[in-house]
């Protein structure tokens, strides 16, 4: 099941990964106009395009936290294994 994810924490997802909206966009395989919708309100955009873009922020490192009692949802960036 995939989780919609806050429209902010998505963006700061990306920019925790040093990413502009064009980087995330070519990663993602959308375009820069899709990433601009999701960060504006992750709603807007179809499903599947939104799941290519959570996918390509998880595979730069991006690790979802859910919400917890008094804490909300967020990331934690896991270090990469370069080989």
């Amino acid at each position: 099941m995939v989780v919609i994810h806050d429209a902010k924490l998505l963006k700061a997802a990306r920019v925790a990964l040093g990413l502009k909206q064009d980087d995330l966009a070519t990663l993602a395989g959308v375009s820069k106009d899709t990433v601009q919708k999701l960060e504006a309100d992750a709603s807007s955009v179809r499903r599947p395009l939104y799941v290519k873009v959570v996918a390509a922020l998880e595979l730069q490192g991006i690790e979802w936290l859910p919400a917890t009692g008094d804490r909300g949802e967020g990331f934690r960036l896991v270090p990469q294994v370069r080989v």
